[in-house]
């Protein structure tokens, strides 16, 4: 990272800053992988501070460059979400640590957790409760192998509940 400032984005891209974790397609995954635009604009990120919150939502959201991104425009992604849970301050009750107004998750948030329907849980640090983070993996392992199938039916539902964009 330097002081410097960038030219501006190539290929007309408008930065958006958001999660750095998606649920994607095979095919935006080639997109974002080998595309030359996308790849620019990952090059054009590389000395930038969280290029990854940049990276992944300005693909998202630039519909004018790739079309075929999955991204729901009138859906507030930040609120609305289950590819990741994260305990934000004050809305919940941390019982780990507070960070940057979210919750590092303790071994007394996973009984809440383990409840949550989210693909990822945000945010898990080994320097301040390493024991959790390893009992949140191996409920995770025990979980797959008792019950290996996932209910479409409910992200499904999810979606098609915030936007008419789906038939489950």
């Amino acid at each position: 990272m330097t002081r410097e400032l960038n030219k501006p984005p190539p290929s007309d891209y408008k930065l958006t800053k958001g999660y750095c974790g998606y649920v994607i397609t095979k095919k935006f995954a080639n997109y974002a992988v080998f595309d030359v635009r996308a790849l620019g604009l990952l090059d054009w990120l590389n000395n930038t501070r969280s290029s990854n919150e940049f990276y992944w939502s300005t693909l998202q959201f630039n519909t004018q460059i790739y079309s075929e991104h999955g991204a729901i425009a009138d859906f507030n992604l930040t609120k609305n979400t289950l590819v990741r849970y994260t305990g934000w301050y004050p809305k919940y009750e941390c019982k780990g640590r507070m960070r940057h107004g979210m919750c590092v998750f303790g071994i007394r948030d996973l009984p809440h957790l383990i409840k949550k329907p989210h693909f990822l849980a945000n945010k898990f640090m080994l320097n301040v409760d390493p024991i959790a983070y390893q009992c949140m993996e191996e409920w995770f392992v025990e979980k797959e192998i008792r019950n290996p199938r996932l209910n479409l039916n409910y992200f499904c539902n999810f979606i098609k509940a915030k936007s008419n964009l789906v038939n489950c």
